[in-house]
């Protein structure tokens, strides 16, 4: 079974158009990736899809959630998965 953090990079990965290696826990989204507004958005649609939760609904979060580790801990603290 593929983990949240697993999922994470991937999707990241995928939407940023980067080598999911130069991805880790410390990587930060916006100045790391340059992930802009609209690929985070994009982003944050095809976690609530996945995950079924509202994080649009709470916009102030994405600024404290830069990096890939502050984003899997809000992920499991969401959708209840500790691992």
């Amino acid at each position: 079974m593929i983990s949240i953090y697993e999922e994470v990079v991937i999707m990241i990965a995928t939407i940023a158009k980067v080598d999911k290696n130069r991805i880790n826990e410390k990587t930060n989204l916006f100045e790391d990736l340059d992930m802009d507004s609209l690929i985070i958005l994009d982003f944050v649609n095809q976690m609530e899809e996945r995950w079924d939760f509202k994080l649009s609904a709470h916009p102030e979060l994405l600024d404290e959630m830069e990096t890939v580790e502050s984003l899997v801990a809000y992920l499991q603290y969401e959708i209840g998965g500790v691992e």
